[in-house]
């Protein structure tokens, strides 16, 4: 077992085995023991790293999310205006399309009134034509 931890802890700390010392049984733990250590420093080290790298991508994708959901919010408050622009547009055509087909009528109205002013002033003037012919008949006669 401990050829393993020493293989372990020296290839962790990056060194040979040949650097450990190999006639004293104690010197060799305290070495085994010295490379536990700073292993577990090294680890401690890397996990602390990789924690503020962890927070700092937890914040990083909070900022993203806010942004993302700003984004979103402001799409879709952009569509229902929209959707609000494009109902009122469709409201004013009909408006406008109900409008020229009250303008036809008028027109039509319009035209068929001068038609009639045009039948009473034609009836008008025969009448006043046939009058003066009927007056000028009876000052002649009356002479």
């Amino acid at each position: 077992m401990s050829g393993f931890l020493a293989n372990f802890f020296n290839r962790r700390a990056g060194q040979q085995q040949a650097s450990a010392p190999q006639a004293n049984p104690a010197g060799q733990f305290d070495f085994l023991l010295s490379q536990y250590h700073n292993s577990v420093k090294g680890l401690e080290t890397e996990h602390l790293k990789l924690k503020q790298a962890n927070k700092e991508a937890k914040e990083e994708y909070q900022q993203m999310h806010k942004a993302y959901l700003s984004a979103k919010d402001a799409l879709d408050t952009s569509q229902k205006k929209l959707l609000d622009i494009n109902a009122e547009s469709n409201n004013l055509r009909q408006d406008v399309a109900t409008k020229e087909m009250a303008i036809g009528e008028l027109t039509s109205q319009v035209e068929a009134l001068r038609q009639s002013v045009c039948e009473v002033e034609n009836s008008q003037r025969e009448q006043r034509a046939l009058f003066k012919k009927d007056c000028n008949k009876l000052i002649t006669e009356a002479m």
